[in-house]
């Protein structure tokens, strides 16, 4: 019986002395991690993604069945979300708030 209660006990023992290297591994990596702040190519392509939403949008206005409300909700979203992808990309590039960028204390 005690040879069984020792194995659990070291059994346990391990489990924690496991768990406290993976919470320091993960500080480690969380410390090590890039800046909060997006990459130039992912501005770009948030950019581009507003532009083609607003490509769909001009689709939706010229379309024939633009009658809907529900085609009209739709032009309303993709509007302003396009607007709002462009405008928060381009306004971020200028700041610099990107990673290298002139906001990023890491350089």
């Amino acid at each position: 019986m005690s040879d069984i209660k020792n194995e659990i006990v070291e059994t346990v023992e391990g489990t924690v002395e496991d768990a406290s290297e993976i919470r320091e591994r993960k500080t480690v990596k969380e410390s090590d991690a890039g800046s909060s702040y997006p990459t130039q190519m992912l501005l770009t392509i948030r950019a581009l993604v507003g532009g083609y939403l607003l490509y769909l949008t001009y689709g939706l206005i010229t379309s024939e069945d633009a009658k809907s409300p529900m085609i009209y909700a739709a032009i309303a979203v993709f509007l302003i979300a396009g607007i709002l992808l462009i405008a928060f990309s381009i306004k971020r590039y200028i700041k610099g708030e990107y990673e290298g960028g002139k906001s990023d204390k890491r350089n």
